[in-house]
């Protein structure tokens, strides 16, 4: 009998916890799909898939613990899980700005931030999606890249085991490795199959060393913030969408190292569509961007 009463009691807690579970994630996702964020409706989702691994944890955690155990257990998770999503949702939401150009993008300072959102985060994008190609700027009078529209769909993905050497030299470069990269504007993996012109041609390898695809970047910036929205675009087009993804190098005045990167992206079908200003800074480091030249914080 005593066990009997632990067993229903056990999963009766589990029940309980679930239910919790459920109603604060339906809750997440309702601020989420206000917000017009697909990469915090992706950070829901992925709390929300690690609160259902948690809860099925919690089934093994009642056969061995009393049922007070298991609620207080399982309301820790959902607590923990709660507060991240909030956590991505505050400060998300917190990164936005009113700048409406390329001009005025030029003018923002970063203030410890490492990316704002433009026009709510929505694509100004028009969808004129024909064929596959990169639109690339010539570079200006300064030898800087600018602004580069890729026409994308999964033929344009690609990987390879190594990749050639870099000789370009982009406009700010001091081969200062432990901070500075040829960041390309377009991902490398997005730019298979497209010749050094962007027009479409099977069996091309990426673009590795194309100085219209290529700025100095931080490492910072080049490894971290600019990776998460050019994997979104890798999923958008691996799942067998196109997309159109347009990223601009926004440069003060004369200076050669770009400030950062007007980034943005549409499908077909609007499943993926952001728009993002990226801040071309270092934790610990402070880059003089009229030479690209850096100083240890």
């Amino acid at each position: 009998m005593k066990n009997t009463f632990k067993k229903v009691a056990s999963l009766t807690a589990v029940a309980l916890m679930s239910l919790s579970m459920a109603t604060g994630c339906a809750k997440a996702e309702t601020q989420s799909n206000s917000i017009y964020d697909r990469s915090i409706s992706q950070d829901v989702s992925d709390s929300y898939n690690a609160i259902k691994k948690a809860g099925r944890k919690a089934k093994d955690y009642a056969d061995t613990h009393s049922p007070k155990d298991v609620v207080e257990s399982g309301k820790s998770k959902y607590r923990k899980a709660k507060d991240k999503v909030k956590k991505s949702v505050d400060e998300k939401t917190s990164n936005q700005t009113q700048a409406s150009s390329d001009a005025d993008l030029a003018n923002l300072e970063a203030n410890g931030q490492k990316f704002v959102t433009v026009n709510d985060n929505k694509s100004t994008l028009e969808w004129t999606w024909t064929t596959n190609k990169i639109d690339y700027s010539n570079l200006d009078s300064l030898n800087r890249a600018g602004k580069a529209t890729a026409y994308l769909d999964k033929n344009n993905y690609g990987k390879s085991k190594g990749r050639e050497s870099q000789k370009w030299s982009p406009t700010g470069w001091h081969n200062q490795k432990r901070n500075q990269d040829r960041g390309h504007l377009i991902a490398y993996t997005l730019t298979f199959n497209f010749d050094a012109n962007g027009n479409f041609k099977k069996g091309e390898k990426g673009s590795i060393d194309n100085p219209k695809n290529l700025i100095t970047e931080t490492s910072d910036m080049n490894r971290g913030i600019m990776q998460d929205y050019e994997e979104q675009v890798r999923d958008s087009i691996k799942a067998g969408h196109k997309v159109i993804y347009e990223v601009t190098p926004i440069f003060r005045g004369d200076e050669l190292m770009a400030r950062g990167v007007h980034a943005q992206a549409i499908s077909d079908d609007k499943s993926l569509n952001f728009n993002v200003y990226l801040f071309n800074v270092s934790d610990n480091y402070t880059f003089d961007y009229a030479t690209g030249r850096s100083t240890k914080n």
